[in-house]
């Protein structure tokens, strides 16, 4: 019988020692997923931080070229009133107007592309957002699984 319990005991001890190292294991696993969480929410808000700078950098440029449109529409309309009032000098304000429209009309493309890029830029913003939640969520339940375990 004093045997028996001897080969019992020693079995007892092999999954004792094994139940730790598993443990441990799980314990590293746990380590890494929460480094490595916490890396992809530094990632997140720095790339948030980036859309929200390029979001306020597209829309000062955005500012600006409205701006100079408008800029342009006035020198149009100088331009063509020196060139009613002055003969000699009416061909020289229908080129400058031509190539002040020709420059409206690139700015106003502009001015479409930039808005299109904002838009995108929101789209990006919003889907950081959801991101950096989904994150926060999985950090949340990580929490919980952790204690649970």
């Amino acid at each position: 019988a004093g045997r028996g319990f001897a080969v019992v005991a020693d079995e007892v001890r092999k999954l004792a020692e094994k139940s730790r190292l598993q443990t441990i294991e799980i314990e590293n696993s746990v380590k890494q997923i929460q480094m490595n969480t916490q890396m992809a929410v530094t990632k997140m808000d720095a790339a948030s931080e980036l859309v929200k700078q390029t979001d306020t950098a597209l829309t000062d440029t955005e500012n600006a070229l409205r701006s100079a449109a408008a800029q342009g529409r006035q020198i149009n309309v100088k331009a063509c009133d020196i060139a009613l009032a002055v003969e000699q000098q009416s061909r020289a304000g229908e080129a400058i107007g031509a190539n002040i429209a020709r420059v409206e009309d690139a700015v106003d493309n502009n001015i479409g592309s930039i808005e299109n890029t904002k838009g995108s830029v929101k789209t990006l913003s919003r889907i950081t957002e959801q991101l950096d939640y989904l994150v926060k969520f999985f950090k949340y339940l990580l929490l919980l699984n952790i204690f649970c375990i």
